[in-house]
């Protein structure tokens, strides 16, 4: 997954990501009820792939300017994206997935998401272990998050992301 080109130096990401976002609200709304739960139901990226709603999105993206070059990231990518966001049914705008996973549970001392457990997390290289570990999140914040910090994290899913959910996870800031 390193070899993937970093495009947050261009003005493609932002583009990918507005689509992105547009395409989870409409995602969200009674008319794609159906389609949600059959992506809620998916077991890898690759079954995800095989789903009309994500290759309404892809089209979309396909049609943004600028990201012919980018083609092998975004259909490598997207199918894990669109698996996640399948299931997050509240967007948390502010409070990115590893700070939610690192904040201490309510009458707590213990972070909602252990240790153990988070890193774990981020020794995961396969996008299908990936995947299955972001949805447990997912459940675990209550199908709450930060939809715009999943979008980049898993775009981007690298040792710079990494660093980034484990300052957010330990420290409660971003510290890269």
């Amino acid at each position: 997954m390193e070899s993937l080109i970093d495009n947050r130096k261009t003005n493609t990401f932002p583009l990918v990501l507005a689509q992105v976002v547009k395409w989870w609200l409409n995602l969200q709304g009674p008319r794609f009820t159906g389609e949600r739960a059959v992506l809620r139901r998916c077991k890898s990226p690759d079954e995800v792939a095989l789903q009309s709603m994500y290759y309404t999105l892809l089209e979309s993206v396909l049609e943004l300017d600028d990201v012919e070059n980018f083609r092998g990231v975004i259909t490598t990518r997207l199918p894990l994206i669109v698996g996640v966001l399948a299931h997050v049914e509240q967007d948390t705008p502010g409070c990115p997935v590893a700070k939610a996973m690192g904040m201490k549970k309510q009458g707590s001392d213990r972070p909602v998401m252990s240790d153990l457990r988070f890193r774990r997390v981020l020794r995961t290289e396969d996008s299908s272990e990936l995947y299955i570990s972001l949805i447990r999140i997912i459940k675990m914040l209550g199908n709450r998050a930060d939809v715009k910090d999943i979008i980049q994290s898993l775009y981007f899913w690298n040792d710079q992301t990494r660093k980034v959910w484990a300052s957010q996870y330990y420290l409660q800031k971003d510290m890269y």
